[in-house]
């Protein structure tokens, strides 16, 4: 390799705003994953106990997953 070609292969650390970007999108896409889960959940649960609290817990995984996507859209903004 030359050294040209080594000197464009290199890392480039990320920005600040760029890592919180990236860590506030895997939380939104956790969160609405974890939503899905919890209405599988409560489609089928394994016991009676469970009621409405996998509904709860989906609706509240999906807040968080909006919330986290809004997080994630302002830091993709800030230079």
């Amino acid at each position: 390799m030359t050294d040209e070609s080594q000197a464009q292969n290199q890392l480039h650390p990320c920005s600040v705003s760029q890592a919180k970007q990236v860590a506030f999108l895997g939380l939104s896409l956790t969160a609405i994953m974890a939503s899905a889960l919890f209405v599988l959940v409560y489609v089928n649960p394994k016991s009676s106990e469970y009621s409405y609290l996998p509904l709860l817990y989906s609706g509240a995984s999906l807040a968080l997953g909006f919330v986290f996507n809004r997080l994630s859209a302002r830091a993709a903004s800030t230079p």
